[in-house]
């Protein structure tokens, strides 16, 4: 494989590094990777949840949290019906538990999920059940969207259903009575921000804001409305310009800006913030100014925001009485732009600035909302690794405060899981999460046992947790035995497929499969065939149609389900939506998706994918142009380091800023070069094929002291070959973090090694 390390403008790096005050290494980290948008890095350099999306920004966030409100406040029989994985299962433990948090009666309140049998989603059956047990508010998580028919049937029985997913809908809408997903729905409402959340993210943003709405309801004096109000007089030159914008539920409703120039100006002032209730930072300076427009007899009511905050920042309160701001408005407002951490990253006038900090100052004054949204990073986080959800954006901040609370204070049920793992007080990393943990949460709803982790999630006893995840370990054994065992299955008609696909589509059939285990077959499939899309199909068992008019039963039939994975490029729904007809439902994101269909089209169902051929070719991000411009396979290098300030503190500096790694940010991949290899030894005793080096500079004549340790897996075969002891080589590596009795050390993890060749050699 190649090795390439892509040239910088060296303006570039010194711009961006100047512009945020950052180190030039982790600047030129950056823009190799193509990060140099500042309103993006936000949120790989912001550890804190105030950046987080605003919640009533999802579409129609307003209309279910207010419909879930009065169904607590009328003691209404709710059930939270969440998908079987582990987003599934976490947003259903977090609905759970801030639902009774805000006041729910644990006896209105109860939850299910689907069993290894039912289909993808809501199931009839189960609305149904809920109508008989006088359920009127269904919440789904991590599905619904897809789910037309069974929304329908709930519609008609008098139950209404808030659907909170993040699977792209489809065009047609489903007549639910408030759908909250990230993705757009047909232009209506404002754009969520980021598209990439998982459903335990649209979860946490909807309890969040049920927190904020049931506080700020309760709250005297409160008002969901406000006006901020800002007028500049400008003297110099006879001016009068307004600035104005309505804030509902921490979202600008609209906005006015507007030079009074006559009468008419001014009745468009007055109409605009009639029956508002108005606030300004700059209440003096802007009660004047309006007296001055509508008569100084005129009884206009300014809230002083700057009042609360200086009672909130006795500290900020000195700085600005030391610099006059407080009697000066035109200093004021630029103190305040000024103190705008955010307008380091986004481009801020002192209007932008106080819209801001006011929607800062009413989202941190509740305590509630604040409680729960901690509560939930958590499974928030855990869910955003195990759905394999880009570490992005928002997703980098919930999955860097999440990781915190599961180290250092883990809920309980967690903490029983981790206790059995040997995890429990360790400082875990999205790595450690996705090889060791989540595996296990996955493994219930595989071994159709989905119920298993809910519990474990919910329960109150620790006696209980305790025997719940033990259990879950036992069932997780059985899910890696049954794996091995139709993967090995698996292999023969994998290679036919790729084949007859001419190395695009990767396709199996096998009936007996487990259905609990097809996305985790897909995915190993497709990862052993290099990211092509990989179909995994099993027969259901038999399900009874309709009974007939003289109330006999009807004839039995059976369906398939099948699921997709892919690397996500192309997009798995990409595959999916040109083949809608043949399905009976499905649903899916970028590189995971699932479908049903009837026994009948199954048949033909692998052909209906070949018509699908040629696919659109995958990204080239990690190709690099061969000598004659050729792609071949290379791996595209971070930095370069010298190994002898490879220390500590470079490492700390360097890995800790840019963590967490996972998904469309993978760990960095530093190349250090001129390396003696001291000594090589194999690791464990079951010839597994792995090895241990020691490395050291190789121009050092120091051999004193000990070397850097590093590890090498699956790379046996290669010793003696491409590399033996005492060779000085170079190396490309991934840093990983050890903890041990509460300190971190790092180690080197060898992605590839060569040896050296002196500049100038032949």
């Amino acid at each position: 494989m190649t090795w390439h390390k892509e040239d910088l403008e060296e303006n570039t790096v010194r711009d961006l590094s100047k512009a945020l005050e950052l180190d030039v290494l982790l600047s030129s980290v950056f823009a190799r990777r193509g990060c140099t948008d500042t309103e993006e890095l936000l949120y790989y350099l912001e550890k804190n949840e105030r950046y987080l999306h605003n919640p009533f920004l999802l579409h129609e966030m307003d209309d279910a949290a207010e419909r879930t409100l009065t169904a607590i406040d009328e003691g209404e029989q709710i059930l939270i019906f969440g998908d079987r994985d582990v987003d599934g299962v976490s947003s259903t433990a977090i609905l759970y538990h801030g639902l009774l948090e805000l006041g729910t009666a644990r006896e209105c309140l109860q939850f299910r999920n689907p069993t290894a049998d039912d289909a993808y989603g809501l199931v009839l059956s189960v609305v149904e059940e809920a109508a008989e047990q006088g359920v009127t508010l269904i919440l789904t998580a991590d599905c619904g969207c897809a789910n037309h028919t069974e929304i329908a049937a709930a519609r008609e029985l008098g139950i209404d259903v808030i659907v909170l997913d993040h699977h792209t809908p489809k065009e047609e809408r489903p007549l639910a009575y408030a759908l909250v997903n990230p993705h757009s729905l047909d232009g209506e409402g404002p754009r969520y921000p980021f598209s990439g959340i998982c459903a335990a993210g649209v979860s946490g943003k909807f309890l969040w804001a049920l927190a904020y709405m049931k506080e700020q309801g309760q709250s005297e004096g409160e008002s969901r409305r406000l006006c901020l109000l800002d007028i500049v007089v400008q003297e110099a030159e006879p001016k009068v310009l307004v600035r104005a914008a309505k804030l509902q539920n921490l979202c600008v409703q609209s906005r006015l800006e507007l030079e009074i120039k006559s009468r008419e100006d001014a009745e468009r002032l007055y109409h605009y913030l009639q029956n508002e209730v108005l606030c300004s930072f700059t209440a003096l300076a802007t009660r004047a100014a309006l007296s001055d427009i509508y008569g100084g007899s005129s009884d206009i009511y300014l809230l002083n925001l700057c009042d609360e905050l200086l009672r909130r920042s006795p500290g900020l309160a000195e700085r600005l009485r030391r610099s006059g701001a407080l009697a000066n408005a035109g200093q004021l407002r630029r103190e305040l732009l000024a103190l705008s951490r955010l307008a380091r990253y986004r481009k801020l006038d002192f209007f932008d600035s106080q819209v801001e900090l006011l929607i800062s100052m009413l989202s941190r004054q509740l305590e509630l909302p604040q409680k729960i949204l901690a509560q939930s990073l958590d499974l928030m986080a855990m869910a955003c690794i195990a759905d394999m959800m880009p570490l992005q954006n928002e997703n980098r901040i919930i999955v860097e405060l999440g990781l915190r609370k599961i180290s250092r204070d883990p809920r309980p049920g967690l903490r029983e899981l981790l206790l059995e793992l040997g995890l429990l007080g360790q400082e875990l990393s999205a790595r450690e999460l996705s090889w060791k943990v989540i595996p296990v949460l996955n493994a219930a709803g595989r071994m159709g046992n989905t119920g298993l982790v809910t519990s474990l999630l919910t329960a109150d006893s620790s006696d209980e947790r305790r025997v719940l995840a033990r259990q879950l370990m036992e069932l997780n054994q059985e899910r890696r035995e049954q794996s091995e065992k139709f993967l090995a299955l698996a292999q023969e008609p994998a290679r036919k497929s790729f084949e007859e696909s001419q190395g695009q589509l990767v396709y199996v059939a096998i009936p007996e499969l487990l259905r609990g285990i097809t996305g985790l077959i897909a995915g190993r499939l497709s990862r052993q065939y290099g990211g092509v899309p990989c179909v995994v199909t099993v027969r259901n068992p038999v399900e009874k149609t309709e009974k007939t008019e003289e109330g006999e039963e009807g004839e039995e039939s059976c369906f398939w389900s099948g699921s997709l994975r892919s690397s996500g490029d192309p997009s798995v729904l990409s595959l999916l939506d040109p083949l809608a007809d043949w399905f009976r439902n499905y649903g899916g994101h970028q590189a995971a998706g699932g479908f049903s269909v009837s026994a009948e089209k199954q048949k033909d169902l692998w052909q209906a994918f070949l018509s699908l051929l040629p696919l659109p070719k995958a990204g080239q991000a990690n190709q690099i142009a061969g000598a004659e411009g050729a792609a071949e396979p290379g791996h595209i290098i971070d930095a370069e380091i010298p190994l002898e300030i490879l220390n500590q503190s470079l490492l700390e500096r360097l890995w800790t800023p840019l963590s967490p790694y996972g998904m469309e940010w993978p760990e960095l991949l530093l190349l250090s070069r001129n390396l003696l290899l001291e000594d090589v030894q194999p690791i464990g005793a079951d010839d597994a094929g792995h090895l241990r080096l020691i490395l050291r500079p190789g121009n050092s004549d120091n051999t004193e002291g000990k070397g850097l340790n590093a590890v090498f897996w699956r790379s046996a075969e290669r010793y003696l070959k491409d590399f033996t002891k005492g060779d000085i080589v170079d190396i490309l590596y991934h840093i990983q973090a050890n903890y041990y009795q509460g300190q971190m050390r790092f180690q080197l993890e060898i992605i590839d090694i060569r040896r050296h060749v002196a500049d100038g050699a032949a």
